[in-house]
């Protein structure tokens, strides 16, 4: 079965998510997230897009990204490749570091940055709260669907 299109155009507002491959770490120590930030940053520039916010996991990354005239698809692509292959080299590791394709969701860009911060990271704080706690903190993934 096909993958369906990706919602691509200049100037969208994507909240971005990237895990580690079958739940893998993607930053072992303070280098690796280092690392990923200089990779970040180079692209940010090479590629002309703003990132308002981000958070790495051990095993996964958020962003909140606004592209320019370069897609997200080649962003991320240009990105996770050229972390993989500098962590698989440090760490004397092959294959795939991420899982499958990113996701993303598609943000209206209307209202407070801050606000779309803010619905970020309480949606990914209920994540950490469903996972390590078992805690349940519904609606909070529906009021970042509602941007």
């Amino acid at each position: 079965m096909a993958r369906k299109p990706r919602i691509e155009f200049p100037g969208a507002f994507y909240h971005v998510i990237t895990r580690g491959n079958d739940r893998q770490k993607t930053f072992i120590d303070s280098e690796d997230y280092k690392l990923f930030l200089e990779r970040l940053d180079f692209y940010r520039e090479r590629f002309q897009f703003v990132i308002y916010a981000y958070v790495l996991m051990p095993n996964h990354v958020h962003m909140l990204i606004e592209t320019g005239d370069t897609s997200l698809s080649r962003i991320m692509q240009a990105l996770q490749f050229t972390y993989t292959q500098k962590f698989n080299r440090r760490h004397k590791k092959v294959g795939h570091l991420f899982q499958g394709r990113y996701k993303f969701e598609l943000a209206k860009k209307e209202g407070s940055t801050h606000e779309l911060v803010q619905a970020i990271t309480a949606d990914i704080k209920s994540r950490i709260d469903r996972v390590m706690f078992g805690k349940s903190n519904k609606g909070t993934s529906k009021n970042l669907r509602s941007w």
